[in-house]
């Protein structure tokens, strides 16, 4: 258990760090191999590690799990964001404007991508955080369908009802962005279906190394291929980013596995641990902030590369982000919103 539990906060970490990267990549790394690669498994493989943790529980048991771990945090982030940008007429070379209609569109319809609905109205992003209510829905859909098929106890049912589930996420993305990144929730159903089924037939305990390679080679034709935006449910070859976003999660958990059995990882898997404060503080940085442009004129000005601008842009969020995972667990209060199961509000008695 206690490898087991290694490995998937050391893939979680990862997966945060890959979140950071593509968001820092400057000039021509973003549209680059690298960015394609990055985009192809950086948020896939958390919902194929949700499917691997996948248990059956009620749905009232996952809708009141999924508000206190994904709805509060969410909500508390976007609070923080607005809060940060109430100084912009103090620090407006350091801090974004505030737009209070703007802000409670983004918030309410949660997407991570700005869009524009069929009846003209224009629905400003919330930025990374659509991930956590992609997750949100993503666990009922996923829950409601095994359900059902263990209710129809035919074979093939579960994985008839995931596959009309992500064409359903693909093809309407054609056309609207649902609110809450209900495409995204939709499309995640191969991920959540890939990770159940690779915690049934125990392929990251034998750490098959052969399936990992192809695992590997999955990622790379599909980056290779071009871009796959999760949050929108856009692909420019849906199949082969199902599949590599699949492949190279699982090419991943094998390599976390084998590192993490090998050498100590601890300090790794602390910051996996509690990748929710990762991605929320990221995202209140990357939402409220102008930290980065400053970073990226001065280095410009010395080195004249995107390569230097990019490392120095990813070293500060990832030294937020340290900072974060230290200093918030010791937060009353605020720790209870990012970290429920271990500060509940009100203990139980």
């Amino acid at each position: 258990m206690k490898n087991r539990i290694a490995w998937v906060d050391f893939v979680r970490a990862s997966g945060m760090v890959m979140i950071i990267m593509v968001h820092s990549l400057a000039g021509v790394y973003g549209p680059s191999f690298l960015g394609k690669l990055l985009f192809a498994v950086n948020v896939p493989v958390f919902f194929v590690l949700s499917g691997y943790l996948f248990k059956e529980k009620k749905l009232s048991q996952v809708i009141k799990g999924g508000f206190f771990n994904l709805i509060l945090p969410y909500v508390f982030s976007a609070i923080l964001i607005a809060l940060i940008e109430q100084v912009y007429s103090i620090f407006p070379s350091w801090v974004n404007e505030f737009s209070a209609k703007d802000f409670v569109k983004g918030a309410f319809y949660g997407i991570g991508t700005s869009t524009v609905l069929p009846n003209k109205l224009a629905i400003p992003a919330i930025g990374a955080i659509w991930f956590l209510l992609a997750m949100f829905c993503g666990n009922i859909l996923f829950t409601l369908a095994f359900k059902l098929s263990n209710r129809m106890n035919k074979q093939g049912t579960l994985e008839f009802l995931v596959i009309i589930m992500v064409i359903a996420g693909f093809w309407t993305s054609k056309y609207i962005q649902l609110p809450w990144s209900l495409n995204a929730a939709l499309v995640s159903q191969s991920f959540y279906y890939a990770g159940y089924m690779i915690r049934k037939y125990d392929l990251v305990e034998k750490a098959n190394l052969s399936l990992a390679s192809i695992g590997l080679i999955l990622w790379m034709i599909s980056a290779q291929s071009g871009f796959f935006y999760l949050n929108t449910a856009f692909a420019d070859n849906r199949l082969l980013a199902v599949l590599g976003g699949i492949g190279g999660s699982y090419f991943m958990m094998v390599v976390a596995k084998v590192i993490t059995e090998s050498i100590t990882t601890k300090y790794i898997d602390y910051y996996g641990k509690l990748s929710l404060i990762v991605l929320s503080i990221h995202l209140v940085e990357m939402n409220s902030l102008k930290v980065n442009s400053f970073i990226a004129q001065h280095i410009f000005t010395i080195t004249n590369s995107n390569l230097a601008i990019t490392y120095a842009i990813v070293f500060y969020r990832l030294l937020i982000t340290i900072l974060a995972v230290v200093v918030i667990p010791k937060i009353p209060v605020v720790r209870s919103f990012y970290l429920n199961r271990q500060y509940p509000f009100f203990k139980k008695h």
